[in-house]
């Protein structure tokens, strides 16, 4: 489900403040123009949240932000989070992560 910047930080914050076991994290992974989101238009950024638990990577839910700016998407993540830039394994439309 897409969420706008605002709507998304706020789902972040209350994963984050849940309870989660203690060998888990939350990741937001960041997108510019993936495959699966072609029909959104060109020039989107997408927001992901990803579950990492006991070293298994899956995606948390269908929570995503999309939106046309980079800048609009910074209001998405909260503001404790560190990004991470993409390596150069990651696939094209990878942006980085933030943990």
């Amino acid at each position: 489900m897409n969420y706008t910047p605002e709507a998304f930080k706020k789902i972040v914050l209350q994963k984050l403040a849940g309870k989660m076991k203690s060998r888990t994290a939350l990741a937001i992974g960041i997108y510019k123009n993936p495959e699966d989101y072609a029909d959104e238009g060109k020039d989107i950024y997408l927001a992901r949240l990803w579950k990492i638990e006991n070293n298994n990577i899956r995606p948390w839910d269908d929570t995503v932000c999309i939106t046309n700016s980079w800048d609009k998407l910074q209001n998405a993540i909260p503001e404790h989070m560190v990004f991470f830039q993409r390596s150069k394994e990651d696939l094209p439309c990878v942006v980085g992560t933030y943990l």
